[in-house]
């Protein structure tokens, strides 16, 4: 581990505003209340304080027998503090058995395991992707022979560890005492992991990712980026089979547009109960693979640290309620604005202007919207007072989630299921709404040449409301009326005759809805993939600046003239931490980009089925650009114990909950022929259709249960192994007693032998 202390030619200076409380903050900054016992509660001066943490601080090192090296940076206004402890050393070994430290068992130990009856025994079991899934116990010194060797990742985790119980690193970054601390970067391992997962030159890294180096991710990240990453690739995988169904679909349009046209509506309600279902398996087979690798890692009997955070107050009150009550209120005014926008969008449609700009505004307001968003809540979710930060970034996810994906969602919900009734005109008569609503005058109506796209229009967009003031009503989603390629003689009452070309619909024609939200669909994907590069452009820069004022700087000041050299640990100090609402990312930003780009997909992308083409493709050039993030812009982050996806396991479950709701709609509200049909027809077919749906979810879930089989025979397998071994230990522990003098043989007193005997001599 690397921690950097500043060195501040003005740190002895008192401070300008207000005296420090040496007590108050030690308290702060240690955990064991016994560590500030000793200091005087009396104001001081920042060097004094500074002196008196940093003391405290090489005292706990050295009690925990922790070897540590200091070097400065190149401009010599930091310390690098690199702390280590030997993974052979025996200091690990009694630190990993104070803290009950989880490890795995070697193969080896298994030969010793004896079969008995379904048990073979000898070896340790495989599971059904072929990784030899061994046990995992408590360290103990005594028997740490039976232990696989400690890895780089185990030294860090159990040195974390071991300082969280004596002193708090966020406090002491908070207060000044030290500027950051990271994991050590090992470029032998970042450069395997670009080369074989990020580095865009190989063609392998242009097909669909695998799981091949999830154990390498695992190692080097941790368990909770790795299980992300595990995830996305599956994700990735799962999607092409939409891309392929989308890609045909494509095809078809180009080379049978007309036969394609007339069936359309009814193709796309299929593939709306289909990818339904698809939704539907996608989350219960990714539970079972989750298991599969959590118990292959060890997760499942993982012990996960708690830790209060530093600003937690055990006297303060939480605020759930107004929080709650103030997502509510921005969800509120979000929505008002997007009906705004898109009034706005509607009209642009209706005077004929190109759909792209008003797209672009609406794309615009989803990013602001998201992003305003993502600036408050982190001082909302610290006005609850939370303790741990498991709580913190639990209740962080939950309103993040909620909140943004809500707004990407919702302006296509307003316009394929709220337009269509929201936005309805009333005229005085029929002949009024065609001529405002498609230009229609009552000459052309005259003129008889109208007659098929009139009964189109008056019986599946127009209806009559009765006794109201203006009864000719247009439905909010309606078709644009198309000129035809043909020219056609007419003669308007009072006119000579001319030729033109007369406007036209079909019944199965898109509505300005549809165009409208396909336009939209397209524009969003676009600006999502623009500005993840552009994100990634400007970490990469951003650090690159910082380190050329440094090495400016240290040039600067040596007169030799020589440039100074920068070494990988200098490079990650000037990368951008890996957290929220940073350059470098977060494990909840990308989270929650995959979950709003894969619900706006599964919810709405049948509208323009070839999006699930071009969402997989920038899903595959998102993962490869988010590795590449994680190795060289941000900062090697903790790694972190987690028994999988966590709070967004459940999140991608609502997520495909609501995709099922939103394709049903989209089945009997939106698509033809069921947009033709009445109000109670349509309620009906959506309820039958997202009912039957979810019906089949929960008949998945009930047969299909969330533990395969070879999980369970290996747990089975690794507990009977693990007894086996407490079996052993307990009888090589205890002294043996001689129970000689007990007899319990059938017939200790042969009686028998005597009833025989008598038997005999009467005979």
């Amino acid at each position: 581990m690397v921690i950097l202390f500043p060195r501040d030619t003005k740190v002895g200076e008192p401070a300008s505003e207000k005296r420090l409380n040496k007590l108050q903050f030690i308290k702060q900054i240690t955990t064991q209340g016994e560590d500030g016992e000793e200091a005087e509660d009396v104001p001081c001066t920042v060097a004094e304080f500074q002196a008196d943490i940093r003391g405290r601080f090489l005292e706990i090192l050295e009690e925990g027998g922790i070897t540590a090296t200091q070097f400065p940076s190149i401009d010599g206004d930091e310390d690098f503090l690199k702390v280590y402890l030997a993974p052979d050393g025996q200091n690990i070994r009694q630190m990993a058995e104070t803290l009950r430290y989880s490890m795995p068992y070697k193969e080896e130990k298994y030969r010793e395991l004896k079969a008995n009856g379904p048990y073979k025994g000898h070896e340790p079991e495989k599971n059904d992707d072929g990784n030899v899934v061994v046990a995992y116990g408590t360290y103990t010194c005594a028997k740490g022979d039976d232990f696989e060797e400690f890895k780089f990742i185990d030294t860090v985790r159990v040195l974390e560890q071991y300082l969280a119980r004596r002193v708090s690193l966020e406090a002491m970054e908070m207060e000044g005492v030290i500027l950051q601390y990271f994991p050590c970067p090992k470029a032998k391992e970042m450069e395997y992991l670009y080369l074989e997962e990020s580095n865009l030159q190989r063609c392998k890294n242009w097909a669909l990712p695998n799981h091949d180096n999830a154990n390498k991710i695992r190692d080097y990240f941790g368990e909770d980026i790795a299980f992300l990453y595990c995830f996305y690739a599956y994700l990735i995988r799962s999607m092409a089979l939409l891309a392929v169904g989308g890609a045909i679909y494509f095809l078809l349009a180009v080379f049978f547009s007309e036969s394609i046209k007339e069936n359309d509506g009814y193709l796309r309600t299929g593939f709306c109960v289909l990818l339904s279902i698809w939704a539907t398996m996608l989350i219960q087979v990714w539970g079972r693979r989750q298991t599969r690798i959590c118990q292959l890692w060890g997760c499942d009997q993982a012990r996960i640290k708690e830790t209060d955070l530093p600003e937690w107050d055990p006297n303060g009150g939480k605020h759930t309620a107004l929080v709650n009550a103030l997502a509510l209120l921005y969800v509120a005014v979000y929505a008002a604005l997007t009906e705004g926008m898109l009034e706005w969008t509607k009209q642009e449609a209706e005077e004929g202007r190109d759909g792209t700009i008003a797209a672009f505004a609406l794309t615009l307001v989803i990013k602001g919207g998201g992003f305003l968003w993502g600036k408050m809540v982190p001082r909302l979710v610290r006005c609850e007072n939370l303790r741990t930060e498991r709580e913190y970034q639990e209740k962080l996810t939950s309103l993040l989630a909620g909140v943004k994906i809500f707004v990407a969602l919702y302006p296509l919900v307003a316009q394929c299921f709220l337009a269509p009734y929201n936005d309805v005109k009333c005229y005085p008569d029929v002949a009024t709404a065609m001529n405002e609503t498609w230009s229609i005058s009552p000459e052309m109506v005259e003129s008889g040449h109208y007659n098929s796209t009139i009964h189109i229009l008056q019986d599946d967009y127009m209806f009559t409301r009765w006794g109201a003031q203006l009864p000719a009503c247009v439905k909010g989603c309606y078709p644009t009326l198309r000129s035809s390629s043909g020219a056609l003689p007419i003669t308007l009452p009072g006119q000579e005759q001319e030729t033109q070309a007369y406007p036209y619909v079909h019944k199965f024609s898109d509505t300005q809805c549809q165009d409208a939200a396909v336009v939209n669909l397209r524009t969003y994907f676009a600006i999502q993939i623009v500005t993840e590069l552009a994100f990634l452009i400007i970490g990469i820069a951003l650090t690159k600046y910082e380190i050329w004022k440094e090495q400016k700087k240290a040039n600067k000041e040596d007169s030799s003239g020589e440039k100074a050299g920068y070494s990988l640990l200098q490079y990650s100090a000037k990368c951008w931490k890996y957290e929220y609402y940073n350059w470098g990312g977060s494990l909840v930003e990308d989270y929650l980009d995959i979950a709003i780009a894969y619900a706006v997909v599964v919810c709405f992308g049948l509208i323009t089925p070839v999006m699930a083409v071009i969402a997989t493709a920038a899903f595959m050039l998102s993962y490869r650009l988010r590795i590449y993030r994680a190795l060289y812009v941000a900062q090697r982050p903790s790694p972190c114990t987690s028994t999988g996806m966590g709070i967004w396991h459940d999140i991608f479950k609502y997520i495909n909950t609501v995709a099922v709701i939103c394709n049903a709609a989209l089945s009997a509200l939106f698509f033809y022929p069921s947009r033709s049909w009445s109000l109670w027809k349509q309620l009906l077919v959506f309820v039958v259709i997202e009912h039957a749906v979810l019906i089949l979810r929960q008949a998945v879930d009930f047969l299909v249960p969330d533990e395969p089989d070879d999980v369970a025979k290996i747990r089975h397998y690794n507990e009977y192994f693990v007894k086996s071994i407490e079996s052993s230990d307990m009888s090589n522990a205890i002294a043996n007693t001689n129970l000689s003098y007990i007899d319990l043989s059938l017939n200790p007193e042969n009686m028998g032998d005597d009833d025989d005997d008598e038997d005999t001599e009467d005979s």
